[in-house]
């Protein structure tokens, strides 16, 4: 994907249920995460979002941009680059609004707006979130939830994607290519799949939780990741390979196609439920540095740029954490609360 132009973007690899750093809750563990060198380059600019001390932020070669100045709780979840603009989408927390309101917000070049309803029609707005923007030409897509509800915004324009309303959904992902507007996630316990607002079951699950959590095109090729029960997988056209054998839970949070590879990362599990970075070359499991093995670290986005894998994620929660051919490198030396949960790289 994007081999024809000069930047490379990863959607959006939303958290799972053993994530290692949730994005409501600052509870500060201590992880032994020394920081090796910088991952950076002279060829490329690196750039992870996510948020630090409960203020949304993205990071540019290490350097913090913060987006909200504090006053409400904030969180970016996904970054896009289109020219020389750049591109946010994430949430935001009201302070003393009962019931409570989260609010889904759009930054570009840190100019904030809202996009969720809030409170609407007695209904409260708390599990409203931006999980993934996609900029095409002069479109922005936002793709996440609000009121329970998988929710695609097209220039600010809301469109509901789950049709019957009962069971919850959630638009984890956005993608376009050409004319179609492709969005991941799930409705109620299946995996699905919209294109240009039609649904597609992927996988149709009645008793376990699943979820399309990152999905991408490249030429004619649907791939997607996620899980179904305790197996994390990546799907081609709707065809499964399983990355797990299903023995502890495991998660693929994020794709990346780069030429005929396919590179998925996510978490597997122990036996005693704590989690392990893990990165899935074609099928196969990649080496990665595990900086605290007392704690869960997962990993979140990756990218490939010429013959360097980038991924990010958390240690703990507190350790935001870029991983570069599986070593890793930290974002923050304050140590300071914060996550980070996308990367994208671009050519200088």
């Amino acid at each position: 994907m994007f081999r024809i132009k000069t930047f490379i973007v990863s959607t959006l690899c939303f958290l799972s249920f053993l994530s290692s750093c949730k994005k409501d809750d600052d509870v500060i563990p201590q992880p032994n995460t020394p920081t090796i060198n910088e991952p950076y380059s002279s060829d490329v600019d690196v750039y992870v979002v996510g948020k630090e001390g409960g203020i949304a932020k993205y990071w540019k070669n290490g350097v913090a941009t913060s987006l909200s100045d504090g006053s409400n709780t904030s969180i970016g979840n996904s970054i896009f680059l289109s020219g020389t603009d750049v591109y946010v989408t994430g949430s935001e927390l009201v302070k003393n609004t009962s019931p409570t309101v989260n609010l889904v917000k759009l930054w570009k070049n840190s100019v904030a707006s809202s996009l969720s309803l809030g409170q609407s029609n007695g209904y409260s707005s708390n599990s409203a979130k931006g999980n993934s923007v996609f900029v095409s030409g002069q479109d922005v897509y936002v793709a996440g939830e609000d009121q329970d509800s998988a929710v695609l915004w097209k220039n600010g324009q809301r469109q509901r994607l789950d049709q019957d309303g009962n069971f919850s959904s959630s638009a984890n992902s956005v993608y376009v290519s050409g004319n179609s507007v492709y969005v991941g996630g799930h409705d109620g316990w299946d995996l699905v799949l919209w294109k240009n607002g039609e649904k597609m079951v992927i996988e149709k699950e009645s008793t376990f939780h699943s979820e399309i959590k990152s999905i991408v095109i490249n030429g004619n090729d649907v791939y997607a990741a996620g899980y179904k029960s305790d197996t994390a997988i990546v799907w081609k056209n709707g065809v499964p390979t399983k990355l797990t054998d299903g023995k502890n839970k495991a998660v693929a949070n994020c794709v990346f196609v780069s030429g005929s590879d396919v590179y998925v990362c996510g978490y597997e599990s122990n036996s005693s439920y704590v989690s392990s970075p893990r990165i899935w070359k074609n099928g196969v499991s990649l080496a990665v540095s595990n900086p605290d093995p007392r704690v869960n670290t997962e990993l979140l986005s990756i990218v490939v740029s010429g013959n360097d894998i980038f991924a990010c994620g958390n240690v703990g929660t507190i350790q935001p954490t870029i991983w570069k051919n599986g070593k890793n490198y930290n974002i923050n030396q304050s140590y300071m609360v914060g996550c980070v949960y996308s990367i994208l790289v671009k050519k200088k």
